[in-house]
């Protein structure tokens, strides 16, 4: 069973686990039969319930999504949707927008303009020199909004950007992909949830990497690395305590760790 680095899919899968029981592999969804054949009841019973399977954002929702809007979206922004775009750490501080909520850039944009009566020819030129990005996530009181440029679309993990002076005409490279950024706003996001969360710094860092027999150099290894190359997002899952290890590392020193359980409440 993969430990170490899992995608935002299986982060965030891993949060809710004893509440989700989702599985696929690479055709699609399994069926609750072929669930414990693959993996056998017994697994199925220790680390899930049988609550909360059925999939809120169905394949078809994000078809016509798709079809309405004129877009193709990228297959990890799908999957990630599907998966796990229905649960609440997607929206406890910065917030996921609901499929049918994403917009682009310039569309809000040129509202704004027109409300301050632009004219057609000067919306036009200043929509030629800004991105045009398809938004769909944001900090909860609009500070920012982060999204992918309309020409990646087409690409399967592409980059994300985020607006820089909370506007829609500045742009700035966040992260490489799109499973960095969700990572990002989980460690974030997960604060704010009733979820429990110790964090560590500075000393205790060494010994929980040695208490617990977490590798640094698997932890070296995560590719969930920001634009700047500095800061990386790696993380090590432990079934047997129900725990998953969040690290933060800035130029490959790990700075801060969550230690997060997702069974147990934070006020218990």
């Amino acid at each position: 069973m993969e430990k170490y680095n899992l995608s935002a899919e299986k982060t965030v899968k891993f949060l809710y686990r004893g509440k989700i029981n989702r599985f696929k592999d690479n055709k699609g969804v399994f069926t609750d039969n072929s669930s414990k054949e693959k993996f056998g009841s017994n697994f199925l019973q220790k680390y899930f319930s049988p609550s909360k399977n059925k999939y809120v954002i169905s394949w078809e929702e994000i078809n016509r999504t798709e079809i309405k809007k004129r877009i193709t979206l990228p297959r990890v922004l799908k999957d990630y949707y599907h998966e796990c775009g229905d649960l609440d750490i997607n929206t406890a501080c910065s917030e996921l927008f609901k499929l049918e909520d994403t917009y682009f850039s310039h569309d809000g944009l040129r509202e704004f303009l027109e409300d301050d009566e632009y004219s057609e020819e000067q919306i036009e030129k200043i929509l030629q020199k800004t991105e045009n990005i398809l938004i769909f996530w944001c900090e909860n009181q609009g500070i920012w909004n982060a999204g992918i440029k309309k020409e990646d679309l087409s690409l399967k993990n592409p980059p994300i950007y985020m607006s820089t002076n909370d506007d829609l005409y500045s742009w700035e490279k966040v992260t490489e992909d799109i499973d960095t950024f969700i990572i990002s706003q989980v460690i974030d996001n997960i604060e704010s949830t009733e979820i429990y969360t110790e964090i560590v710094e500075g000393e205790e860092i060494e010994n929980i990497l040695s208490e617990k027999k977490i590798s640094y150099d698997e932890l070296k290894k995560s590719r969930y690395i920001s634009s700047n190359g500095k800061i990386k997002f790696s993380n090590y899952a432990d079934y047997d305590s129900d725990t998953i290890y969040l690290f933060i590392l800035n130029s490959d020193e790990i700075k801060r760790v969550y230690i997060v359980k997702p069974k147990e409440k934070k006020y218990e």
